[in-house]
């Protein structure tokens, strides 16, 4: 288990470092297979100047539907077409949701203010790892193509009142045919009855797995008003 004095080197975080004060950090996770590479140039363009960006790298892991291949997860994925709990990987959600727990720590040693988010599997462990997350309020989750992880075991034992509050967006493309936007909408169906208005839905009729320019563009929205300028 790494420290908190070496997750950086653990995760191999790139760091976009704010222009001016930093007062805000925004930590976002890359999807199946990517890198913090696959998003650098996205956030360069969209930092808030005084918001420090923080691109952590999943570790490699063998990936049971791509025939054992390795690469840069936060989890296995042992089915595309059966997504049930009992299907999906705990050992590896928790593991990663530890590693995030450790980041955070770093970050709110910085700044009280922490947006968290990311892409595909870095959508669905940021809602895992951040409602699991305990020791500080972070200020927005943010889920690009995601599901909600852990079902009920989420939002029963391993769920923290901590963040209670805390707004929730969720952007997910209808006809998205790597994350089924039905099979999606079923995973977030608990957690919007729990949490009412504190989430927000955003769906394209057309969007697949990917962030169109609409979505872009409420991303920028989303990271200016949640993160301190």
């Amino acid at each position: 288990m790494a420290s908190s004095s070496d997750i950086y080197e653990q995760l191999q975080v790139e760091v976009i470092e704010p222009i001016g004060t930093h007062k805000s950090t925004l930590v976002w996770m890359h999807g199946l297979g990517d890198s913090s590479k696959g998003f650098l140039s996205m956030f360069r363009n969209m930092a808030p100047k005084n918001t420090k960006i923080v691109l952590p790298n999943a570790p490699k892991r063998s990936i049971t539907v791509s025939n054992g291949r390795v690469m840069r997860a936060w989890y296995d994925i042992k089915s595309f077409t059966d997504r049930s709990e009992e299907k999906q990987d705990q050992e590896g959600i928790h593991q990663s949701a530890s590693l995030l727990h450790q980041l955070l720590d770093r970050e709110f040693s910085y700044t009280d203010k922490v947006v968290c988010g990311g892409f595909s599997q870095g959508g669905s462990m940021t809602l895992a790892g951040c409602l699991s997350y305990e020791t500080h309020k972070l200020e927005a989750l943010i889920i690009a193509s995601g599901i909600a992880l852990l079902g009920k075991s989420l939002l029963g034992s391993r769920y923290k009142n901590m963040q209670d509050n805390v707004p929730i967006y969720i952007f997910h493309g209808e006809v998205d045919r790597v994350i089924q936007y039905q099979h999606a909408m079923k995973s977030f169906a608990e957690l919007v009855e729990r949490r009412g208005d504190k989430v927000q839905i955003f769906t394209e009729p057309n969007q697949g797995h990917e962030i169109t320019d609409s979505e872009y563009l409420k991303l920028v929205e989303l990271i200016t008003k949640h993160c301190a300028n």
